[in-house]
């Protein structure tokens, strides 16, 4: 227990003589509770010290609706908030046994049923505090007015959850005051499937919070995946690393219960990245709007969840891609913006990547928006195409839609991002006759009329573009070309992904194997799962291998029949 003078809430404003001389209107919640403390520490805790509390106990009473028991116990928590004050602090605080404060336990449990103090489980250990929001009020000499809560839906207690959320963020309340509101709320609407589930998990705070920050971003901001080290942020470094240890090996509760897992990329556990799991939606957001049921064809991803890395490109490449940085830093595509506005010109940027695969048009877009500040609002078209068929224009319309309130929404315009967008900004089809065909015109051309009015900045990566249709190609301000990288590029690519090689070895490697970024890579992460196998250094031999296996064999197929 912290001490119980001096503390940063309740300073001692009054020497022990003189809270007697007080005149009614000096009082305050504080200067009760200070006259509390400074006199009754060390005493037994008994009715008999009441009548040595005056004017404090008659203030608090009627101030706060109190019982003289309620006001006293009431001194020593608020003192220690926001830390814990557990039985035995409050035991030696009164120089009195454990079981005797246990005596007074209705008291307590009457002062959280006005959510004066709540509860607190942590790793650590459990007790009593008074929320940030009470001793706000308590400061400002009012007194605290709880919601009760009553005939609350699942849905609105997500609304309810997302705006507390957003007060964390913006730090007018600590995530503790959230989870002790919110289960509030599960207690009142106890008969709530979510409020069932949530009380036959018996999770921790900390734990049920990091659950809740999944749920809530899955169903108000459509992240899929999220960095955890992000939305850990918000506890002390200790408890943060604890659980970001868990998380990494594995054996976080969440895991346990099966309601947190790994995202995975490119078929491998991403250490850093975790989503809800398919029972966790189903078993805890079957109450909540259609939205949460349903995975959506677009996430958002925020600039601070982009990992941060150093590319490498072909001397034109660098210039554009330069340049374009450029002119995306906020303060500079804001003022790009008012002046096309002022010349009636459109004032959206569409951005073409085009290219070989694994030259980095991807991961250019991630810098880009790294480097400038903006989150990525991802279009995955593979993902979407298949659920066009019937809804075609109701589906394409909602992705523009919802980019649009997101440029509203955030301060920095975000990327939208149509990524391996071949299949999509593709000529168009003339004399169309199958419904498919006339389906797929149909969404192009409300891309073509969205690119008009486009407000933000759009960026479409394709491997092809002599198939890109005229009409797109005109829509698209900048348009990049990715080649294979140089040699010059080569030997800092293999030098970055393997950092390990000597300069003879790199140069050999640049110039006997024409490779792309990202089928370097594959060569440092085939060696780097060689080396974990075997437990030894890669040999040049080896590597020459893994190289050489990169590389098809693409001999010419023999046709059988009658030939070409």
């Amino acid at each position: 227990m912290k001490p119980l003078k001096n503390n940063e809430n309740i300073t001692e404003t009054t020497s022990k003589t003189e809270f007697n001389s007080l005149k009614e209107e000096d009082i305050t919640i504080f200067v009760a509770l200070d006259q509390i403390i400074a006199t009754v520490e060390g005493k037994h805790l008994n009715l008999e010290i009441v009548d040595k509390l005056n004017p404090a106990i008659p203030y608090l009473t009627k101030k706060l609706d109190l019982t003289p028991v309620q006001a006293i116990l009431l001194a020593p928590i608020a003192n220690c908030s926001p830390h814990i004050t557990t039985i035995d602090d409050i035991a030696h605080f009164f120089n009195c046994t454990n079981i005797h404060v246990m005596r007074y336990a209705k008291e307590l449990d009457s002062l959280m049923e006005k959510r004066i103090v709540r509860y607190k489980r942590t790793f650590n250990a459990e007790g009593y505090c008074v929320p940030k929001n009470v001793m706000n009020a308590f400061k400002e000499n009012k007194v605290y007015l709880a919601e009760e809560y009553k005939d609350y839906t699942t849905e609105k207690i997500f609304e309810f959850s997302d705006e507390m959320y957003c007060d964390i963020i913006n730090d007018k309340i600590e995530w503790q005051d959230f989870i002790s509101e919110l289960r509030t709320i599960l207690k009142v609407n106890k008969t709530l499937s979510f409020a069932r589930k949530i009380k036959d998990y018996n999770l921790m705070d900390e734990d049920f919070f990091i659950l809740m920050v999944f749920c809530l971003h899955y169903i108000y901001n459509n992240d899929i995946e999220l960095n955890i080290s992000t939305q850990l942020s918000f506890m002390r470094r200790r408890d943060s690393n604890r659980h970001l240890n868990a998380f990494r090996s594995g054996t976080h509760v969440l895991q346990d219960l099966n309601l947190i897992e790994n995202a995975f990329n490119d078929g491998m556990a991403d250490p850093n990245r975790f989503m809800l799991t398919n029972f966790a939606k189903r078993e805890l957001l079957s109450e909540v709007s259609p939205k949460a049921e349903q995975e959506k064809n677009t996430q958002l991803t925020y600039v601070d969840s982009i990992i941060k890395k150093t590319m490498y490109y072909n001397p034109t490449e660098e210039k554009l891609i330069n340049q374009l940085a450029s002119l995306l830093e906020p303060e500079r595509f804001s003022d790009i913006q008012k002046r096309l506005k002022e010349c009636g010109m459109r004032t959206g940027f569409a951005c073409l990547f085009y290219g070989a695969p694994g030259t980095g048009k991807t991961e250019t877009v991630l810098q880009l928006a790294k480097q400038t500040g903006r989150n990525i609002m991802q279009v995955n078209i593979s993902d979407i195409k298949s659920k066009w068929v019937g809804e075609s224009e109701k589906n394409i319309k909602e992705i523009f839609d919802r980019y649009h309130s997101f440029v509203k929404k955030n301060k920095v315009v975000p990327i939208l991002f149509f990524n391996e967008a071949d299949a999509i900004f593709g000529t168009r089809l003339e004399n169309t006759r199958h419904a498919v065909d006339k389906m797929e015109n149909s969404i192009q051309n409300i891309i073509l009329q969205e690119m008009e009015n486009l407000n933000g900045i759009l960026i479409a990566t394709t491997n092809l573009s002599n198939n890109l249709d005229k009409a797109f190609e005109r829509r698209f301000l900048y348009k990049i070309k990715f080649q294979k990288p140089n040699e010059e590029a080569l030997k800092s690519i293999w030098k970055s992904m393997i950092p390990d090689l000597d300069n003879e070895t790199i140069s050999e490697l640049a110039v006997k194997y024409d490779f792309s970024g990202g089928q370097i890579e594959n060569i440092a992460r085939k060696k780097t799962i060689q080396s974990i196998l075997d437990g030894e250094k890669i040999s040049l031999t080896q590597l020459q291998e893994f190289c050489d296996a990169e590389k098809l064999d693409k001999k010419e197929r023999k046709v059988v029949g009658f030939g070409r």
